[in-house]
């Protein structure tokens, strides 16, 4: 017994040393003294996402950290005090917060990523009918989601400051003819922002990227509509020129596709500032040339929420299939992640959902 007591005096002042820190950091964004970014409780995004879910119930739960180490000490689980020692730390942030910060820190940002919509066709991992999208739009504004357009979420990326709690970003990858003919008027109807990232060297063209598929051969936007949802405020996006494998090209091909894509897409207003990776592939060069080209953040398909310290050219999108059901869209605005509880429901049900 006598040989335990150091080793839990030294994780007793551990686990106090966290908590101090935790209160100390969340002091000094509330007071103003420092950039959440730059300090550790900025990083919530990067957590798991069941970690995630853990560090916000348990403090509401009040659990001292302490309390939860001996637990874990009790039932000899590998990893616990590591964890309880990141619990200790977040723990001191919820004290040194107030509950507008706690809630925007742990909340981050949502931006979910959708392709095609339809008001005939059966629903697909990348097909969403009108009626679902419509449901969707509803519960966001019922619920009392902040649906940001892409301007403000990267100003406050910009200036530092954290957006609201409980808030989300439309986008809408490829450009699709449908999104002119389905999505736009609901959005119009539930005055919801989105953004849209249009393959710029194929308007009024068809995706001829995808060899099969439902979305293979798909009608593009044409000049037009992309230009009559911009002037009604539809953000623009660039999605490259023809939609290729970015990691695959030439340091002359990738040029030509980012900053080229960049400069097709400003007739349609200002430079588009956002940009999506065809395929969500990328690699560190693809990101520099991406910054090269003027973007001032790019987004891939990895899931999850964006917090202040997420990197602004890997950006996490939340994937919204047309197949699911309303219960796995809120999981997915809710948690950034729509698979978090797995799914027991047949295909073929949740298709006619």
């Amino acid at each position: 017994m006598r040989s335990r007591k150091p080793a839990v005096s030294r994780l007793r002042r551990a686990l106090h040393d966290q908590e101090l820190r935790g209160a100390a950091d969340a002091a000094r964004v509330r007071e103003g003294q420092a950039r959440a970014a730059c300090l550790r409780l900025g990083r919530f995004g990067e957590v798991r996402t069941r970690t995630r879910l853990l560090l916000r119930m348990l403090p509401a739960l009040r659990i001292p950290p302490l309390l939860l180490a001996a637990i874990g000490c009790a039932a000899r689980r590998p990893g616990w005090q590591r964890f309880a020692l990141v619990f200790a730390y977040w723990h001191g942030v919820r004290s040194g917060a107030d509950r507008r910060l706690w809630r925007q820190l742990t909340s981050g940002v949502v931006v979910l990523m959708y392709h095609a919509f339809t008001e005939h066709e059966p629903a697909g991992a990348y097909i969403t009918p009108a009626r679902r999208f419509a449901l969707q739009l509803a519960l966001l504004r019922l619920t009392g989601w902040r649906l940001l357009t892409m301007e403000e979420f990267l100003a406050y990326r910009q200036t530092g400051d954290l957006p609201p709690p409980r808030s989300v970003v439309l986008t809408i990858d490829d450009g699709y003819r449908d999104m002119y003919d389905v999505a736009f008027r609901l959005l119009k109807r539930w005055q919801a922002h989105a953004t849209v990232f249009a393959v710029s060297g194929l308007l009024g063209g068809a995706n001829v990227w995808d060899r099969d598929g439902r979305l293979a051969r798909r009608p593009l936007l044409t000049v037009q509509q992309l230009r009559e949802m911009a002037a009604a405020g539809v953000s623009v996006g660039a999605h490259t020129r023809t939609h290729p494998m970015l990691p695959r090209l030439s340091d002359v091909e990738l040029e030509r596709e980012l900053a080229g894509s960049r400069a097709d897409l400003s007739a349609f207003g200002a430079p588009p500032a956002a940009f999506a990776y065809p395929f969500g592939e990328t690699s560190e060069s693809v990101r520099a040339a991406v910054r090269r080209a003027g973007f001032s953040a790019a987004f891939g398909v990895e899931t999850g929420i964006n917090g202040p310290a997420t990197a602004d050219f890997a950006l996490r999108r939340v994937p919204v299939c047309g197949n699911h059901s309303l219960l796995r869209f809120a999981l997915g605005v809710i948690t950034g992640d729509p698979h978090i509880v797995p799914c027991r429901r047949p295909a073929k049900a949740l298709a006619s959902a």
